[in-house]
């Protein structure tokens, strides 16, 4: 099994299994774990960890009285945002209630342009709907609106890791989806167009392929 030590300001230094191969996924799955989470880079070919950014993430978490359905609305606003900068954003379900957008950034970014960009897009975005976006972590301000959590774009944060399953009474799982997808659930206001289980995001991979390819993550747990 590949390891890896990570510098961390609280312990020094913590070393992390390199979950990249079915023998250690199934070591892992044999430990009880259910969900994995990972960073936005990747550590494979790096000299000094962490690294840059490889990726810029948009995690929108729906507030009381929302969905995915308004998460969907909001995601496509994000799109058009980024249509000049980033005209290749990917999608996916948190498993739960919300929804994920990442996109690649060039070589070299630093965390602080990522993370700035992606503030500047949530500022802009709550400025324009009031109604539907906010982009500060206050709880009470989150009622009926979608948070843009633009600050996961961070070296020692993580999100849940596409295909991954979430601890949940019914084993629902981080799904890739379609664009068209997002717009169709926007549209129709039905929650249920993007919640999968295990076996339905098998047939979605066999039938479709892996609509994550493109961007790619790497699992550490």
């Amino acid at each position: 099994m590949k390891t890896l030590s990570i510098p961390s300001e609280r312990q020094g230094e913590i070393t992390y299994a390199v979950v990249q191969d079915l023998p250690t996924l199934i070591w892992a799955a044999n430990l009880g774990t259910i969900e994995f989470h990972v960073p936005l880079w990747r550590a494979s070919g790096r000299r000094k960890l962490p690294t840059d950014p490889d990726q810029m993430v948009f995690d929108l978490d729906p507030g009381e009285g929302t969905s995915i359905v308004e998460c969907c609305a909001v995601a496509e606003l994000i799109v058009e945002a980024l249509a000049d900068t980033h005209p290749l954003v990917l999608a996916k379900t948190s498993g739960q209630k919300g929804l994920q957008l990442y996109c690649s950034v060039p070589a070299r970014s630093r965390w602080d342009d990522v993370r700035e960009e992606a503030h500047a897009v949530a500022r802009q975005l709550e400025s324009e709907h009031r109604d539907l976006v906010v982009s500060v972590m206050r709880k009470e301000l989150r009622r009926d609106r979608v948070l843009i959590d633009w600050s996961q774009n961070h070296p020692a944060k993580t999100t849940v890791c596409v295909y991954s399953v979430r601890a949940t009474p019914r084993p629902m799982v981080s799904t890739p989806v379609t664009l068209d997808e997002v717009g169709r659930c926007a549209r129709t206001g039905d929650p249920g167009v993007l919640r999968f289980d295990t076996e339905q995001v098998l047939a979605r991979v066999s039938h479709d392929g892996d609509l994550f390819g493109s961007l790619g993550q790497v699992v550490e747990t």
